[in-house]
Order: structure tokens, then C-alpha cells, then sequence
């Protein structure tokens, strides 16, 4: 006797074929389902962090609630590393100052995630620490790693 399986929807991506593709993308949205919330980190007067995931597709992303300062470069970051890697990949995204809301690229479910909030008075934004420490006159602070 056989027993017929159901035949799974078809994803658009799943786990690191999911890098780098936008979470809003028509595809991404109506194959990988809705991308739940995670975990968070913020501080009242500046930013909130979301790490939303998608469990039919195995993929995550960063979503940054912001109010914007005005001459004041911001970004979002997100760091991730595949499991056993010593070195943390980057992935930053100055954010625009007019907007209130931004987000990161898919990466892997399977990675090691994390997200930080930059601003800086000075205009740099580079060398990023995934530690959230301040650097070159850079602030912020991170969520835990994932």
C-alpha cells in the first residue's frame, strides 16, 4: 500500500540561497510566508531593532524602526557569521535621514546573527564593531547574537 505525502509549496529560497535578497520582494513575501519577530533591542529615544525569520524559507532579517537625525549619518548593520567561523561577515546600510524605517538583506537562518544601530556626529560610518562599542566617535548599541 502507498500512502501519498502532501507535495510542499514550492520556495522561492531557502537558508543561504536566501542571501542577499530583499525581504519585500514579491517572490520572497507570497513564497516565504510572514516574517515573525525574534528578538529586539532599542533605545526609547533613538531606534528599535527586529530580527524577523521565516521558518518555510530558514531566513532572516533586520527591520530598524528609527527617528531620523537631521546631519547625522546613520546605519543599520547587520553582522553574521556560518556556524565554526571565526570571522563575522558585514553587512551595513546607511539609512536615508528622511525615512523612519529600514531594512536589511536576507541572510541564512543557519547563520549567526546580529544587529546593530550606528549614528555619528563626525559623518564616518566605517569599521563597524559587532561588539557595539564606540568607535571613531561612532555610537550605538546591538541586539544579541542569534
Amino acid at each position: 500500500m502507498t500512502v501519498a505525502r502532501p507535495v510542499l509549496a514550492a520556495t522561492p529560497c531557502y537558508a543561504e540561497s536566501c542571501d542577499g535578497k530583499s525581504p519585500f520582494d514579491a517572490t520572497i513575501t507570497s513564497g516565504c510566508g510572514s516574517f515573525v519577530p525574534y528578538l529586539q533591542a532599542g533605545s526609547e529615544d533613538r531606534a528599535i531593532i527586529t530580527l524577523r525569520y521565516s521558518k518555510t524559507c530558514r531566513a532572516a532579517y533586520l527591520e530598524m524602526v528609527f527617528e531620523p537625525l537631521p546631519n547625522t549619518p546613520q546605519a543599520l548593520g547587520m553582522f553574521y557569521t556560518p556556524q565554526y567561523s571565526s570571522r563575522a561577515k558585514v553587512r551595513n546600510d546607511v539609512v536615508s535621514a528622511s525615512s523612519t524605517v529600514s531594512a536589511s538583506r536576507l541572510v541564512s537562518w543557519d547563520y549567526s546573527i546580529k544587529g546593530c544601530y550606528y549614528w555619528s556626529p563626525v559623518g564616518s560610518l566605517t569599521d563597524l564593531d559587532p561588539d557595539g562599542k564606540n568607535i571613531y566617535d561612532t555610537a550605538g548599541f546591538c541586539t544579541p547574537w542569534s
